[in-house]
């Protein structure tokens, strides 16, 4: 019986993917990312060749880029993310010129953008965190609690105020943080605001 119809083994996979890899001036990655299959990487680049299940040996071998953890959106508008599929049975430069041929574009598109939106995701989150502890500093220890989170868009960092007896609301800020939300009501500019909530911090601290 062919190992095509037994399925591939682990031994198999890996010096078909290493070939593959050579082909690419890439090797196979020595620290892997877990899950059914192999990453084969130049040290900036790296694919992700999905080994097929044994019953489905004869099957296509899926290959992805690898790209940063991001929050960015994957789409033919932004960016697609990239897939090819290709047969184990096929010599290792004929799947490495499909790669360069198909895949290869589409990857050297899309990760500068992927880089670039985690580049403008940390800027904007390091300012929401600097904002967010301006705004706490201004009350009693246990006055603000932060709830950061995500949203379809982007992020957003939420303040609740407690104040004195019911009193108290929250406030929001999305992105660079520039401007402040009160209650879903309105918006100032983060100069604004933080002036705003001053006047309301000294009255917490009058009125524990």
């Amino acid at each position: 019986m062919s190992a095509m119809r037994e399925g591939i083994s682990d031994v198999q996979f890996r010096d078909w993917a290493g070939k593959v890899a050579a082909e690419l001036g890439m090797h196979v990655a020595r620290k892997q990312n877990g899950g059914w299959g192999l990453r084969i990487t130049d040290g900036t680049r790296s694919y992700h060749l999905d080994k097929p299940a044994a019953h489905l040996a004869g099957g296509r071998v899926e290959i992805t880029p690898v790209y940063p953890q991001t929050g960015y959106t994957f789409s033919d508008r932004h960016g697609p993310r990239g897939r090819i599929g290709v047969s184990f049975g096929r010599p290792p430069a004929d799947v490495a010129a499909d790669i360069n041929r198909r895949l290869r574009p589409v990857y050297d598109e899309t990760l500068p953008k992927v880089e670039a939106y985690n580049a403008q995701a940390k800027a904007e989150g390091a300012a929401r965190r600097k904002l967010a502890a301006k705004i706490t500093r201004l009350f009693p220890d246990g006055a603000v609690s932060e709830n950061p989170y995500s949203q379809r868009g982007g992020y957003v960092t939420e303040l609740n105020v407690h104040g004195p007896a019911y009193g108290g609301g929250y406030v929001k800020f999305y992105s660079d943080a520039a401007t402040v939300q009160f209650d879903g009501q309105f918006r100032v500019p983060a100069e604004v605001a933080v002036k705003m909530l001053a006047v309301y911090a000294r009255y917490v601290k009058d009125n524990p």
